[in-house]
């Protein structure tokens, strides 16, 4: 049964609150700036190192995959951020309502869960 411990409530509906998905979308953002410009730095020492020869082509492609990944998940976590940060502005624009809560109900079976 899907609970308040897995982002609905007792009575299976959908609850948020804008201010903390707001403020993970931030946080993720604050991460994801810092981990690129982490990931910049390292690569700009990367390129300034003057090594050649069988050992430092085995570096180089090794390197070029992490800093290839490494970008492809920093993607994601700006992704991640701007997602829940439409979700937040999302939840927002009903303010006027008191109770923010969306009536969905969940299909257990759709879900894996018995009902």
């Amino acid at each position: 049964m899907l609970g308040m411990g897995d982002g609905g409530t007792p009575d299976g509906v959908l609850s948020a609150i804008p201010e903390q998905i707001s403020a993970v979308g931030a946080a993720a953002r604050q991460l994801e700036q810092t981990l690129r410009s982490a990931l910049s730095s390292v690569s700009r020492d990367v390129d300034a190192v003057a090594w050649t020869g069988m050992s430092a082509d085995a570096y180089r492609e090794v390197w070029n995959h992490c800093h290839h990944d490494g970008s492809r998940i920093l993607d994601s976590l700006a992704a991640l951020s701007a997602s829940l940060t439409d979700s937040a502005v999302g939840y927002e624009q009903p303010r006027n309502r008191r109770d923010r809560r969306l009536p969905i109900s969940y299909d257990h079976a759709v879900l894996g869960r018995p009902g």
